[in-house]
Protein backbone atom coordinates (compact mmCIF):
# COMPACT_ATOMS: atom_id res chain seq x y z
CA UNK A 1 0.00 0.00 0.00
CA UNK A 2 3.00 2.43 0.86
CA UNK A 3 4.36 1.57 -2.50
CA UNK A 4 1.22 2.59 -3.85
CA UNK A 5 0.60 5.92 -2.62
CA UNK A 6 4.30 6.42 -3.07
CA UNK A 7 3.93 5.82 -6.66
CA UNK A 8 1.12 8.05 -7.01
CA UNK A 9 3.06 10.91 -5.17
CA UNK A 10 5.99 10.73 -8.05
CA UNK A 11 3.57 10.23 -10.58
CA UNK A 12 1.59 13.62 -9.52
CA UNK A 13 4.26 15.70 -9.52
CA UNK A 14 6.19 14.47 -11.95
CA UNK A 15 2.94 15.35 -14.01
CA UNK A 16 2.68 19.14 -12.44
CA UNK A 17 6.18 19.20 -13.30
CA UNK A 18 5.19 18.37 -17.53
CA UNK A 19 2.24 20.81 -17.52
CA UNK A 20 4.25 24.29 -17.92
CA UNK A 21 4.09 27.63 -17.26
CA UNK A 22 1.13 30.24 -17.91
CA UNK A 23 -0.36 33.53 -17.25
CA UNK A 24 -3.61 34.87 -17.88
CA UNK A 25 -4.30 38.39 -19.50
CA UNK A 26 -6.82 40.49 -19.71
CA UNK A 27 -10.32 39.83 -22.06
CA UNK A 28 -9.50 35.69 -21.73
CA UNK A 29 -6.18 36.08 -23.58
CA UNK A 30 -3.50 33.77 -21.87
CA UNK A 31 0.66 33.36 -22.14
CA UNK A 32 1.70 29.88 -22.24
CA UNK A 33 5.26 28.53 -21.64
CA UNK A 34 4.92 24.63 -22.57
CA UNK A 35 9.14 24.06 -22.99
CA UNK A 36 11.92 26.51 -23.71
CA UNK A 37 10.69 26.75 -27.22
CA UNK A 38 7.15 25.92 -27.10
CA UNK A 39 5.93 29.57 -25.87
CA UNK A 40 2.74 31.35 -27.37
CA UNK A 41 0.33 33.42 -26.63
CA UNK A 42 -3.38 32.46 -27.20
CA UNK A 43 -7.25 33.73 -26.82
CA UNK A 44 -8.80 31.11 -24.97
CA UNK A 45 -12.43 31.01 -26.70
CA UNK A 46 -10.91 31.32 -30.30
CA UNK A 47 -8.27 28.79 -31.59
CA UNK A 48 -7.44 30.98 -34.31
CA UNK A 49 -6.46 34.11 -32.61
CA UNK A 50 -2.69 33.27 -31.22
CA UNK A 51 0.85 34.64 -31.91
CA UNK A 52 2.46 31.01 -32.27
CA UNK A 53 5.73 29.49 -31.30
CA UNK A 54 8.09 31.05 -30.10
CA UNK A 55 7.19 34.10 -28.54
CA UNK A 56 10.55 35.68 -26.87
CA UNK A 57 9.22 38.92 -25.25
CA UNK A 58 5.85 40.28 -24.50
CA UNK A 59 4.27 43.37 -22.38
CA UNK A 60 1.10 43.85 -21.58
CA UNK A 61 -1.57 46.73 -20.33
CA UNK A 62 -5.67 45.88 -20.49
CA UNK A 63 -5.89 47.60 -23.61
CA UNK A 64 -2.67 46.51 -25.90
CA UNK A 65 -0.54 43.64 -26.16
CA UNK A 66 3.06 43.52 -28.02
CA UNK A 67 5.01 41.03 -28.67
CA UNK A 68 7.98 39.61 -30.69
CA UNK A 69 8.01 36.29 -32.03
CA UNK A 70 10.57 33.63 -33.86
CA UNK A 71 9.89 31.84 -36.65
CA UNK A 72 9.99 28.13 -35.06
CA UNK A 73 9.47 25.25 -37.70
CA UNK A 74 6.41 24.05 -35.04
CA UNK A 75 4.69 27.28 -35.68
CA UNK A 76 4.59 26.72 -39.33
CA UNK A 77 0.88 26.73 -41.00
CA UNK A 78 -1.98 28.99 -41.61
CA UNK A 79 -3.72 31.15 -38.53
CA UNK A 80 -6.52 34.15 -38.69
CA UNK A 81 -5.45 37.53 -38.37
CA UNK A 82 -7.60 40.16 -39.61
CA UNK A 83 -9.95 38.00 -40.78
CA UNK A 84 -7.05 36.92 -43.49
CA UNK A 85 -5.51 33.33 -43.34
CA UNK A 86 -2.02 33.74 -43.83
CA UNK A 87 1.36 31.18 -43.54
CA UNK A 88 3.67 31.66 -40.68
CA UNK A 89 6.35 31.02 -43.44
CA UNK A 90 8.70 34.02 -44.35
CA UNK A 91 12.20 34.92 -44.23
CA UNK A 92 12.03 37.35 -41.43
CA UNK A 93 13.77 35.92 -38.11
CA UNK A 94 11.56 38.29 -36.20
CA UNK A 95 8.03 39.05 -36.32
CA UNK A 96 6.19 41.48 -34.16
CA UNK A 97 2.56 41.43 -33.22
CA UNK A 98 0.13 43.93 -31.83
CA UNK A 99 -3.46 42.76 -30.31
CA UNK A 100 -6.18 44.95 -29.34
CA UNK A 101 -7.08 42.71 -26.25
CA UNK A 102 -10.18 44.44 -25.79
CA UNK A 103 -11.56 44.11 -29.49
CA UNK A 104 -9.51 40.43 -30.18
CA UNK A 105 -8.01 42.59 -33.43
CA UNK A 106 -4.92 41.27 -34.18
CA UNK A 107 -1.88 43.04 -36.33
CA UNK A 108 0.97 40.87 -37.42
CA UNK A 109 2.99 39.05 -38.10
CA UNK A 110 5.06 42.66 -39.38
CA UNK A 111 9.03 43.55 -39.75
CA UNK A 112 10.64 46.29 -37.44
CA UNK A 113 9.39 48.72 -39.78
CA UNK A 114 6.01 47.98 -39.81
CA UNK A 115 5.64 47.60 -36.35
CA UNK A 116 6.97 50.78 -35.41
CA UNK A 117 4.59 52.91 -38.13
CA UNK A 118 1.58 50.61 -36.53
CA UNK A 119 2.16 51.34 -33.36
CA UNK A 120 2.36 55.14 -34.25
CA UNK A 121 -1.08 54.42 -36.55
CA UNK A 122 -2.33 53.14 -33.42
CA UNK A 123 -1.40 54.91 -31.00
CA UNK A 124 0.22 53.20 -28.83
CA UNK A 125 1.08 54.05 -24.94
CA UNK A 126 4.92 55.19 -25.21
CA UNK A 127 5.38 52.97 -21.73
CA UNK A 128 4.40 49.93 -23.42
CA UNK A 129 7.52 48.87 -25.14
CA UNK A 130 9.80 45.65 -25.58
CA UNK A 131 13.10 45.49 -24.08
CA UNK A 132 14.88 44.13 -27.01
CA UNK A 133 18.07 44.56 -27.72
CA UNK A 134 18.24 44.45 -31.92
Amino acid sequence: MKILVLIMIVLFMYSCSMSGDYEDLPNNWIYIRESGTAISIDKRSNDKLFIPYTVIEYKNNNEWLIACQVNNPKAYGPILTDSIYIAIDNPRELNFWIINLQKDIMYGPLSLNEYLKKRIELKLPKGLKLELKL
